[in-house]
């Protein structure tokens, strides 16, 4: 068994290598990573629970499981289809009623929408620092993440967040409006996800930003156009394919049923074959089971459908792979090509962002990848049902009907189609025949079997691509054919067919081809008669009226059977004569007897000779009278055929007028609105240059204030926007007016080539016609027949009779019909392709004038609303100062009275004071004894000193008095100049 097996130990001693995207987490970062506490918190609530694994994760799932205690969990290791999509069916089938899935996540909305799912996304942590340091300018950056921790960026970052909600999202996430950022940073190594943004969003600028390297930033799809056009391949081979597949990757996601009806639908109202697949997770040896399928259509998550958009995944896929956004761009009238793509199938549904009615593209269209005429829609259907379509009954007497194009006729015309044994059936091809032609043998009475038909090209009697054949002619090949006038082995063979026996006809002079039939019998036999097959007695009995031209003789003539052998006399089949001896034996006796010998044999001899020319004569009357009848019938059937061509000729010439005229009235009729919307455009500009001027005016002026009023408050900041706002707006459509006046310069050059085959096709019919009318009306001199070729002329069809000087009819410069038809085809798909260009610049124009009016209007609105809280700011403020001028000078007054008052005070207390001092002074004169310190003195002297107290209290509260009228004088100063400014 190992020679038919691999050897058990290596797989078990196989390394498995991990993909790039994968990461080494330590087992003290496993709770953080995987947040365990916010897992057993959430599944506490479910009995059973199914974890889902991508494969570079499924390593730490013992270690996630033996933290989340003896809750009964399932972990799910080998999804059903992608990693990133939620494995809803198989948690089902495991009875779980909850489900974790851990890894990248598409985030697709479910159609079990009642299942818990928990997403744990298992990002590391983003240091956004070093990111920041590494966004320097001031363009708007779009940050793509999953999940990031407490990340703090600067004012012109924006975050796409995880989200399985909402219709604007792109890949799980909900983006900004798209115009708001130029250049997006994606923060992780998922490809497949930044090739669905890149597809999506083609017209921005792509980055990479790995968190394990956080040193660097490194530009991604640096052509993504290039990417689109791979993609839009895809969408040409789906309109040149007739079997489409239909290749289910979700059986969970949200309307995949819906997808795959409207998917059939719209394939079988193209007038093609859908047929459905269900393979679990694709891949190239699988699809590659699959040859009779042209193209498939993946129906999954949009990160798995460009997955295998991948350059280093769909090179190994035998067909293309597209999404049934890019089918139905193949498949659907209504939708025009823009540029962009959509991986979500949800979007072009009914009632999503994208959906656009179903109508099936009609009629013939030009293949880009083959550069062939194809049939669309219903017309494709029915034609290949009218030709291809037969009745077949298989061995168990089953009839089946195989329609054309169908997997039916893809299986008949491959040459293995299964184990099963059809011994005498099957038809052999040429390359077999011509290497093993031994190998057959007669059908029919001799021996059955297999039986091949080869017709020999043999240039001396026939050419085989000038003659119409009617019928079949059997050749039984044997492996050398010698015969005295043939040697095979100087022949090819020209073709090989099969059916019944029959005689091929040429129709350019009614009469048999005769095809030689060699036999290879079932006994061994070297060497076999020549035969010739014969049509029929009629055509035997017409071939013997109606002799054979010089010209069309066979060089090799050999006996017929029931034909008249070849006249010695003349080069031709002439009847059948006696022979000599038999004229002799008609002679009688007596006249034998009557003359000599010599002279019966010389009277006989002059008799012959005379009776093979009267006989030649005759045949050379007949064929020249049959001749002329034939030259007047041809003539007359190619005068009535030319005339039919004429008509045919001048109808398709009209045909393809009128659809130039239609085109060029279109034409004009979109010059002339692009003409009217370029002066709008021209208006615009005009428009915008006066109010830059005012805003630039109101700058300068508000430069020219004082002092603290000189603030770079809300109002100064909203006009230096506004002005850069119209000056990029300006330029924006300065920009759009220069695309416009070379739009219109493209359509002028096509109008003039429109008008340029419409004055040629003019000229044509014209002369068509008055060539139409031309008739012979009376016999032509043999000299105007014999003067149309210089005399000095080498060319073969100088003869006396030819072509008119200058005519060859086999001249390489003339163009064919179908290079006449393709040219003007060329045309006309080139101004409908224009025609669009212009209705998607017109309305590209409309977009432009609309969103900048807006915008302008907009920032207009916010600096007047700027300008009026300004104003109202500065009346309030100047109010409240005029209040606080007005108490300040209440309050001076009140000061200044305050301060007399203190003054009048003091002064009252210096007369006290002294005699209070001088009532003391005269105590002091007291003699002797009497000089003691009785109450009086006690009391005088604190009345003194209470005076003094007093004196001091008033004076310190007219020093404060005195300062508080200077400072509210000088606040008075300040508040009248302030009100000034």
């Amino acid at each position: 068994m190992d020679a038919f097996s691999t050897d058990p130990s290596k797989s078990l001693g196989k390394q498995i290598q991990f993909s790039d995207n994968s990461f080494s987490i330590s087992s003290d970062q496993v709770d953080k990573v995987f947040e365990t506490d916010r897992i057993c918190k959430w599944i506490s609530n479910f009995s059973k629970v199914s974890l889902q694994f991508p494969d570079h994760l499924l390593r730490y799932a013992p270690s996630i499981v033996s933290k989340l205690g003896p809750r009964k969990v399932h972990v799910l290791g080998d999804t059903s289809y992608s990693p990133c999509c939620v494995d809803v069916v198989a948690a089902q089938h495991l009875g779980a009623d909850a489900l974790v899935h851990f890894g990248e996540a598409c985030l697709s909305s479910e159609d079990r929408t009642d299942f818990p799912i928990l997403y744990v996304y298992t990002q590391l942590h983003l240091n956004p620092l070093s990111l920041n340091s590494l966004l320097e300018g001031d363009i708007p950056t779009l940050i793509v993440y999953d999940v990031i921790s407490n990340a703090q960026f600067s004012s012109n970052i924006l975050l796409a967040k995880p989200s399985t909600e909402g219709k604007d999202r792109l890949g799980g996430r909900v983006f900004p409006p798209y115009h708001t950022f130029e250049r997006i940073v994606y923060c992780g190594t998922n490809s497949s996800f930044l090739l669905l943004i890149a597809l999506s969003l083609p017209d921005k600028q792509f980055f990479t930003y790995n968190p394990k390297a956080p040193d660097s930033l490194e530009t991604a799809y640096t052509k993504v156009s290039k990417l689109v056009m791979k993609r839009y391949v895809g969408i040409e081979k789906a309109k040149d394919a007739t079997r489409i597949g239909i290749l289910m990757g979700t059986l969970s996601t949200q309307g995949y049923l819906n997808s795959l009806d409207s998917l059939r639908s719209a394939i079988v109202k193209s007038g093609k074959r859908p047929y459905s697949f269900l393979v679990g997770k694709p891949n190239p040896a699988k699809l590659a089971n699959f040859p009779e399928i042209d193209i498939f259509v993946y129906i999954s998550c949009p990160q798995s459908v460009y997955a295998m958009a991948a350059e280093e995944t769909s090179k190994d896929y035998f067909q293309p792979v597209i999404s049934p956004f890019e089918l139905e761009m193949a498949l659907n009238n209504n939708r025009s090509w823009k540029g962009n793509l959509c991986g979500d199938f949800e979007k072009i549904l009914p009632g999503g962002s994208h959906f656009i009615p179903f109508e099936p593209k009609e009629g013939p269209d030009v293949s880009l990848l083959s550069g062939r005429i194809r049939l669309l829609g219903s017309e494709s259907n029915k034609q290949e049902t009218e030709v291809n379509g037969a009745l077949l009954e298989s061995e168990t007497r089953v009839s089946e009907l195989h329609r054309g194009g169908g997997g039916g006729s893809y299986l008949a015309s491959r040459t293995w189609r299964g184990l099963e044994q059809k011994l005498g059936e099957s038809e052999i091809p040429s390359e077999i025949v011509e290497e093993c032609s031994s190998s057959f043998v007669q059908r029919g009475s001799v021996g059955g079997g297999n039986y091949s038909h080869f017709v020999i090209n043999e240039h001396e009697s026939f050419t085989l691509n000038l003659y119409s054949f009617k019928g079949d002619a059997d050749i039984y090949i044997s492996e050398r054919i010698q015969y005295p006038s043939f040697d095979l082995d100087e022949h090819s063979f020209q073709s090989v067919t099969c059916g019944v026996d029959s005689v091929i006809l040429d129709e350019s002079v009614q009469r048999p081809i005769y095809v030689a039939v060699y036999g290879h019998p079932a006994y061994p036999v070297s060497d076999f008669v020549l035969e010739l097959q014969l049509s029929s007695k009629a055509a035997e009995e017409k071939e013997r009226s109606m002799p054979e031209p010089h010209s069309k003789r066979p060089a090799h003539q050999v006996p017929i059977p029931g034909f008249r052998k070849p006249h010695p006399g003349y080069p031709g089949w002439g009847p059948e004569l006696p022979s000599r001896e038999e004229e002799q034996n008609d002679f009688t006796p007596h006249q034998v007897d009557k003359y000599y010998p010599e002279w019966s044999k010389d009277n006989v001899k002059k008799h012959y000779s005379a009776e093979n020319e009267r006989l030649a004569a005759e045949l050379i009357l007949e064929e020249t009278k049959a001749l002329i009848n034939e030259t007047k019938a041809k003539q007359k059937q190619d005068e009535k055929e030319l005339t039919s061509r004429f008509k045919s000729r001048v109808g398709d010439i009209k045909f393809w007028q009128s659809e130039l005229n239609l085109k060029l009235a279109k034409l004009r009729d979109e010059l002339e609105e692009l003409e009217c919307q370029k002066n709008r455009v021209s208006k615009g500009i005009e428009s915008i240059i006066e109010p830059i001027n005012v805003i630039e005016k109101c700058i300068v002026h508000r430069g020219k204030r004082q002092g603290p009023d000189l603030v770079d408050d809300n109002v100064q900041k909203h006009l230096q926007f506004e002005l850069e706002t119209f000056k990029n707006t300006m330029s924006l459509l300065k920009h759009t007016e220069s695309m416009m006046s070379e739009k219109i310069r493209q359509i002028r050059k096509r109008k003039f080539e429109i008008i340029k085959e419409i004055t040629d096709k003019d000229i044509a019919l014209e002369i068509d016609q008055q060539t139409s009318n031309l008739r012979v009306t009376g016999p032509m001199s043999k000299n105007v027949i014999t003067t149309r070729y210089p005399t000095n002329t080498t060319s073969k069809n100088s003869s006396r009779y030819g072509h008119h000087f200058g005519v060859d009819k086999n001249k390489s410069a003339l163009v064919t019909p179908s290079d006449w038809s393709e040219f003007t085809q060329r045309n006309l798909s080139a101004a409908s392709d224009e025609i669009k260009k212009v209705l998607d610049t017109k309305s590209k124009v409309d977009g432009i004038l609309a969103t900048s009016s807006s915008k302008l209007r907009s920032q207009k609105e916010l600096s007047d609303r700027a300008f009026e809280q300004r104003i109202q700011e500065v009346k309030d403020a100047k109010s409240i100062l005029e209040m606080q001028l007005s108490e300040t000078i209440a309050k001076i007054a009140e000061m200044e009275q305050n301060i007399i008052s203190l003054e009048s005070a003091v002064s009252s207390k210096h007369g006290p004071l002294a005699t209070t001092q001088q009532k003391l002074q005269q105590r002091k004169s007291r003699p002797n004894i009497e000089l003691v310190i009785d109450e009086v003195e006690i009391m005088l002297h604190k009345e003194c000193e209470n005076i003094i107290e007093s004196i001091n209290k008033l004076e310190t509260c007219l020093l404060k008095s005195r300062n508080s009228h200077i400072s509210l004088s000088k606040n008075t100063i300040r508040i009248r100049r302030t009100n000034q400014d």
